[in-house]
């Protein structure tokens, strides 16, 4: 007997069931059961594209099935080459416990890793000083460069030509799009590297001793180290003077703004983004347009670009 009763025909319908316990209650408690791990309550965790959710000292992740014009299978794999990849790199990850797929009414893939107590990144850095900030900023920088680099192909995907990586620049104006294809195809950003690629406030975990995780490693994928940076710059730090201080120390205000205008302009988020933290398409037509309101924004921040000491 099916423990699942939902009906899933594309997208929408799983967008709309993917957070509901009730929903996926009777499969998690089958999954644990076959895994041999412990039955508890089932609890939720923030929204996320595939359904997640708390039990016990455990996370699980059942991934979008196919009927929802996904790659489960394929994404459960990458998922895991990442978070191995990351921890071989010598970045905290949280322990894979079990994977597998549930054949129910629909083909369920599945990863379940160890819970990671603690806070959220961006809980924790606002009740820091500024000083303690530029030391945040500073380990998170030792971590993404020991993740970010040279990998072995694990994602078939071209973070900047890829028809599907361009649908977050829609609605923006065509002077603009043909301006960022053309600066795209003319630049050369450096080799491309191991990235997380989501690492946002939620996906950084800051345990009670301090302690640094990296979470949820979906979005992993082989891009310049560009692309990694920039999102840390702008997502995770909310372009935060201190923590960009303590992250990248001796940049100047101009160096600063290049990188992460050419980090927008190549990552899969980067048009959301901009609408995010940049004043969004309207009177954006050139990439040049785009690098004033970065700039802009480094300076109303009170970024300095000056090396401050780490100890």
């Amino acid at each position: 007997m099916n423990q699942f009763r939902k009906v899933i025909r594309n997208w929408e319908d799983w967008e709309a069931t993917a957070g509901e316990i009730s929903a996926f209650s009777g499969v998690v408690e089958k999954i644990f059961h076959n895994e041999g791990l412990p039955a508890a309550d089932i609890r939720e965790l923030p929204p996320s594209t595939n359904a997640v959710f708390r039990v016990g000292d455990y996370v699980i992740k059942i991934y979008a099935p196919r009927q929802a014009q996904m790659e489960p299978e394929e994404e459960q794999r990458i998922e895991r080459f990442a978070m191995w990849r990351a921890g071989e790199a010598g970045v905290p990850v949280s322990e894979i416990a079990a994977w597998g797929c549930l054949k129910d009414q629909y083909d369920f893939y599945y990863l379940i890793s160890r819970y990671m107590e603690g806070q959220p990144f961006g809980e924790v850095v606002r009740r820091m000083g500024t000083a303690e900030k530029r030391r945040m900023g500073a380990r998170l920088r030792d971590l993404t460069d020991r993740m970010n680099t040279p990998c072995a192909p694990f994602r078939q995907v071209d973070v900047l030509t890829d028809p599907d990586r361009q649908v977050r620049w829609q609605g923006y104006q065509e002077n603009f799009r043909g301006d960022r294809k053309n600066y795209l195809e003319g630049r050369c950003f450096g080799e491309q590297v191991f990235v997380h690629g989501d690492l946002n406030g939620g996906n950084v975990l800051v345990d009670k001793e301090g302690g640094i995780w990296f979470l949820d490693f979906a979005e992993a994928v082989p891009a310049s180290a560009l692309y990694e940076q920039m999102y840390v710059a702008v997502e995770l730090f909310q372009m935060d003077a201190a923590l960009l201080e303590g992250y990248f120390p001796g940049y100047s205000r101009e160096a600063l703004a290049e990188l992460i205008t050419d980090g927008l302009l190549m990552h899969d988020f980067g048009g959301d983004l901009v609408r995010r933290y940049f004043g969004g398409p309207d009177g954006l037509y050139t990439v040049k347009d785009l690098a004033g309101r970065v700039r802009g924004r480094l300076e109303a921040g009170g970024y300095s670009g000056e090396i401050f000491g780490r100890s």
